[in-house]
């Protein structure tokens, strides 16, 4: 104990000073944000990097999408814009009249977001939940001790079954149109699928075995068969998976793993970008550095620009419920009236200044992250309920990853998806969170029922 005590005093400090970031990081202050921006990585650096707990033989916390979280939010939408970009990028201040519209492209032939979005008031609240992401991870890992993990009680075969079975169904929903009750079950099926893939790959993950046919047989299926309309799921998915092993891994790994990680980065958004506006690789490929800064870097930023108007202009009008997310956890099936929680559209227009969408013009919605809607829709009041439900998931996804069975351990690993996407409107988030755990759990005990009757039954 003694021997971790400073990583630990070290970690706790420069989260804590990140997480306070609206105390002491002016807006517009270049070299403040710096100091925040480094603070908190440093501190996720030391959480990642200290493989403790391995001894029990499960995933230590630091592997966890819980942790992940956190660390994707300060990446994309503070480190790597702001490192990309240039360390002495201009900042332009967020004028308190102005209409975000007329902020886009404040100087001719500019796209100027990024210059409103870093060292704003929205960048900084990201650096302040990274800050308290990191800190609730060192305080969520001392609550309980880590159980010895038992074997995974699904053949992981069955696996790869979810896999193809739950991708062929994605790609008949897909172009069959279905509705109703199929519809929600078809919504489910993306979740079938990352359970399938993570319980295939698991030897690599917890025994660092070297993959085989059947891991990439799981791995390429679900790409393809949850392409196209469902890639962000693949691609955040393989994220938490490839974390996981990353966090597990020794040193020598860790490298081939970095390496991986790089090379998934930086092709996701060429592949995703290819899919989803159907151009061909070999176009995407000679605009590809100009496809990586616009999906990596400017996206990102216009992302923290629309949560600094947001911040500005929202929780001011009329407010609704603050648990007005509730209602997210109620499938459409049985409230068929459900109000529509999906707002990018009208997000995008009234703090992102995106024009309203033309017969003929694809519609472009835009996000304000985990944070702005909880603010827009009802204020501070609505922000702390947002922040209680935030703590409390976070809470049971850390007792089952420490204390659940190994196969509580996989579904959490493979909630990732859903997890890990701070680009996602709070309502939604807790609603797609929710539809995607209910999934798996069914999935998970059917299994454990087989597995048990042909056990009980052997042929």
């Amino acid at each position: 104990m003694q021997r971790t005590m400073p990583w630990l005093l070290g970690a706790i400090f420069c989260a804590g000073a990140a997480a306070a970031a609206p105390v002491w990081v002016p807006v517009g202050d270049a070299a403040a944000f710096w100091a925040a921006r480094l603070l908190v990585a440093l501190a996720a650096a030391i959480v990642i990097l200290r493989r403790s707990g391995t001894e029990t033989g499960r995933p230590p916390l630091a592997a966890s999408p819980v942790v992940l979280l956190p660390v994707m939010a300060l990446l994309l939408y503070s480190v790597v814009p702001a490192a990309v970009l240039s360390p002495f990028h201009e900042i332009l201040p967020l004028d308190p009249q102005a209409p975000p519209a007329s902020l886009r492209w404040m100087r001719p032939g500019i796209f100027t977001v990024p210059s409103f979005a870093l060292g704003s008031e929205g960048e900084r609240a990201v650096l302040s939940f990274a800050g308290v992401g990191v800190l609730a991870t060192l305080a969520l890992d001392r609550l309980w001790p880590a159980a010895a993990a038992d074997a995974l009680q699904i053949d992981r075969r069955w696996g790869l079954v979810l896999v193809l079975g739950g991708g062929a169904g994605v790609q008949v929903a897909q172009f069959s149109g279905v509705a109703g009750l199929a519809a929600s079950v078809a919504d489910a099926l993306p979740a079938v699928v990352m359970l399938g893939m993570v319980l295939t790959v698991w030897p690599l993950i917890s025994r660092q075995q070297r993959p085989g046919w059947i891991e990439a047989t799981a791995v390429v299926g679900a790409c393809v068969l949850l392409a196209p309309h469902q890639m962000k799921t693949f691609v955040l998915g393989l994220g938490g998976v490839l974390f996981a092993a990353f966090v597990m891994a020794g040193w020598r790994r860790r490298v081939a793993l970095t390496c991986l990680v790089v090379l998934v980065s930086l092709s996701a958004p060429l592949a995703i970008n290819a899919l989803r506006y159907a151009t061909f690789f070999d176009s995407v490929a000679v605009n590809s550095l100009e496809t990586m800064r616009w999906k990596v870097v400017l996206r990102q930023t216009e992302t923290v620009f629309c949560l600094a108007v947001a911040l500005r202009d929202g929780g001011k009008a009329e407010l609704r419920d603050p648990w007005y997310f509730a209602a997210a956890v109620v499938p459409r099936a049985f409230w068929p009236g459900k109000p529509n929680l999906s707002n990018g559209e009208g997000y995008g227009q009234r703090y992102c200044g995106v024009p309203p969408a033309t017969p003929g013009t694809p519609v472009h919605s835009a996000s304000v992250t985990l944070l702005g809607e909880p603010w827009i829709e009802a204020g501070r009041p609505g922000l702390t309920a947002a922040s209680l439900l935030l703590v409390a998931i976070a809470t049971g996804l850390a007792w089952a990853w420490k204390r659940g069975p190994t196969l509580a351990v996989a579904i959490v690993l493979a909630l990732s998806p859903w997890i890990i996407d701070f680009d996602q409107h709070f309502a939604m988030w807790v609603g797609n969170l929710a539809k995607a755990a209910l999934a798996m759990v069914a999935t998970a005990v059917f299994l454990v029922l087989v597995g048990r009757i042909n056990r009980s039954h052997p042929s």
